[in-house]
């Protein structure tokens, strides 16, 4: 369920649901772009209950727990993050009013990513990182020059980051030498290319610790990851009727 499916479960609960579990359910619906990146404890302590309620809750309107509604509610956010900004256009009469309208979808989009990903998160991260013997960026198909580019800054930065990428060197070589004081960063959208998340499964096997950057809880780069950026890639409508594409 999205977070439409979490309206509509507390929409059919509503009868069974107490006065505690109601207020919670608004404050969840009111704030689910801050619930969808918090813990049960955060929550419970925002409405002033325990974190063990609002498990009872996530299960009191069908969800298996709390970890399963958050979920929801980050597909959602994902999902209306796409949808804003993306209504069909008709084709701009000139490159400068293209232009514009290009720069509007980009700037909404970065302010969508920024909305998703929690200070602390790119604190923890940036400690991991300085801390990592070394670092390695993996990133095929649309997000190669993406992995490439990180690669290059944080090689600029730290002195210790490697491109992780078939194609770059011996790969079997390259794992052998990923170990747990190491850094394996991912990056992936839908259609989720294999080999990355194939390398970022061999580096986890091998202990190092693995951060995504992807597009929605569901990816299975996000499944692999001990920490995840989301980064919005929303379908968009292209100009003139052609085939809707991804952005960037």
């Amino acid at each position: 369920m999205t977070s439409s499916g979490y309206r509509q479960a507390v929409a059919d609960n509503a009868k069974t649901l107490t006065s505690a579990q109601t207020h919670l359910a608004k404050y969840i619906l009111d704030h689910s772009e801050s619930v969808a990146f918090s813990t049960a404890r955060q929550v419970g302590e925002a409405v002033n209950q325990s974190d063990a309620t609002v498990v009872r809750f996530a299960k009191a309107i069908g969800y298996k727990g709390f970890s399963e509604m958050r979920a929801a509610l980050r597909e959602g956010l994902l999902e209306r993050a796409g949808a804003s900004g993306m209504a069909e256009r008709e084709r701009p009469s000139d490159l400068e009013e293209l232009k514009t309208e290009v720069f509007a979808i980009d700037s909404e989009l970065m302010r969508a990513t920024e909305r998703m990903n929690a200070t602390a998160l790119g604190e923890q991260v940036a400690k991991q990182l300085i801390a990592a013997r070394r670092i390695w960026i993996s990133g095929h198909g649309t997000t190669s020059p993406m992995a490439h580019y990180l690669t290059a800054h944080l090689q600029q930065i730290t002195g210790k980051a490697t491109l992780l990428n078939i194609g770059n060197g011996d790969i079997a070589n390259q794992l052998q030498q990923v170990g747990p004081e190491d850094v394996v960063v991912g990056i992936g959208y839908v259609r989720y290319l294999p080999y990355t998340v194939d390398i970022l499964r061999v580096a986890r096997s091998r202990g190092a610790h693995i951060v995504a950057i992807t597009d929605r809880p569901s990816s299975p780069l996000a499944s692999l990851a001990h920490h995840t950026f989301w980064s919005h890639g929303g379908q968009i409508r292209s100009y003139g009727g052609r085939r809707p594409g991804r952005w960037p």
